[in-house]
C-alpha cells in the first residue's frame, strides 16, 4: 500500500493474502472453525480462547471475554452462509461468465493514457481490470509505477494453459496459470464492491451489470478529511451522496467517518 497502488482492491492479490493469512491461521490453530473465526477476533485472542475453552464449539457456546461478542462470535456460520449463496449462485444465470486475463509488469512507468492507447483499450475497462491503482494515477498527476502488475483482457475463447502461457511476457507472476476474472464491461457503482473471490484466489465473481445503456463511471479513491461532508465531495467528484454511500457499502446506520477510504463513482466525461 501506497500513495500510487493499494493492493487491497486488486481482488487477485487480496484473495492471495486473504489465503494466505488464514493458512497461517490454520497452522496456529488447528482447526478450520477457528482460523476463520481468527480472521475477525484475531489469532492471539482465539488462542486464548481455545486455552480457556478447548473445542470451537466450546468457544462459541460459553466464551464471553473482551470483544468476544456477537460478530466474532457467529464469524464463522456467517461465513458458512455466505460460502453457500455463493455456490448457489455460480449455478444460476445471476452471475457474468468469466472472462480470460492476462498481466506483465512494467519496465518503466507510464501514464493511464499511454497504457491504453498501447493496448487498445477504454480507460473504463482498463481501471476495471486494475482497480489498485490511486488517485494521484487516475488523476494525471502520477504514473503507474514502474514494476506494477498491469491486468489486460486476455484471449476471447478458453486455451489451455500452455497457450495462455505464451500471452503473457516471462517476467509476469501468472506466467504459467491461466487466470480467470468476472469483469462486466459495464460496472454500476452498486455493485462494483460486490465482487467475491474464492478461496483459492483466482477467480473474482461480479453480479451482472443491469440494463444496457447504463451510465458509464471512472473511479476514483478519496480519504475523509476534517471538514468534509459527502455533499461536498460528491460535488466535487460531480456524482452523488447515494451512489458513494451504495459504492462502499454504507448507508444512514454505517456514515462515512475522517479517515475512510471512499471508492468514489464518477460519470465518465
Amino acid at each position: 500500500i501506497n500513495s500510487l497502488v493499494d493492493e487491497r482492491f486488486d481482488p487477485f492479490a487480496s484473495s492471495r493474502a486473504a489465503v494466505q493469512f488464514l493458512q497461517e491461521n490454520y497452522e496456529a490453530l488447528g482447526s478450520w472453525p477457528l482460523a476463520l473465526t481468527a480472521y475477525n477476533y484475531g489469532r492471539a485472542g482465539m488462542q486464548r480462547a481455545a486455552e480457556a475453552h478447548g473445542s470451537y464449539e466450546a468457544i462459541f457456546l460459553d466464551y464471553a471475554q473482551g470483544s468476544f461478542k456477537f460478530a466474532s462470535r457467529n464469524f464463522y456460520s456467517e461465513f458458512l452462509a455466505a460460502a453457500r449463496v455463493a455456490q448457489r449462485l455460480e449455478k444460476t444465470e445471476l452471475l457474468d461468465k468469466p472472462v480470460w486475463i492476462r498481466g506483465y509488469r512494467l519496465s518503466e512507468e507510464a501514464t493511464i493514457a499511454a497504457l491504453c492507447a498501447r493496448h487498445k483499450l477504454s480507460r473504463e475497462d482498463f481501471l476495471a481490470l486494475n482497480p489498485a491503482l490511486q488517485a494521484p494515477v487516475l488523476e494525471g498527476k502520477r504514473k503507474v509505477p514502474q514494476d506494477y502488475l498491469v491486468r489486460l483482457p486476455g484471449l476471447a475463447k478458453l486455451q489451455t494453459r500452455q497457450a495462455v502461457a505464451t500471452t503473457v511476457p516471462q517476467t509476469s507472476v501468472e506466467r504459467t496459470t491461466p487466470i480467470t476474472v468476472q469483469t462486466p464491461p459495464r460496472l454500476t457503482p452498486p455493485l462494483v464492491r460486490q465482487g467475491l473471490s474464492n478461496t483459492g484466489g483466482i477467480a473474482a465473481s461480479g453480479i451482472r451489470a443491469g440494463s444496457v445503456g447504463a451510465p458509464r463511471f471512472e473511479y476514483y479513491h478519496y480519504t475523509v478529511a476534517h471538514g468534509d461532508t459527502l455533499s461536498d465531495i460528491a460535488a466535487r467528484y460531480g456524482t452523488s451522496k447515494d451512489l458513494i454511500l451504495r459504492a462502499n457499502g454504507k448507508g444512514p446506520l454505517n456514515p462515512v467517518r475522517v479517515g475512510d477510504r471512499l471508492r468514489i463513482p464518477a460519470p465518465r466525461r
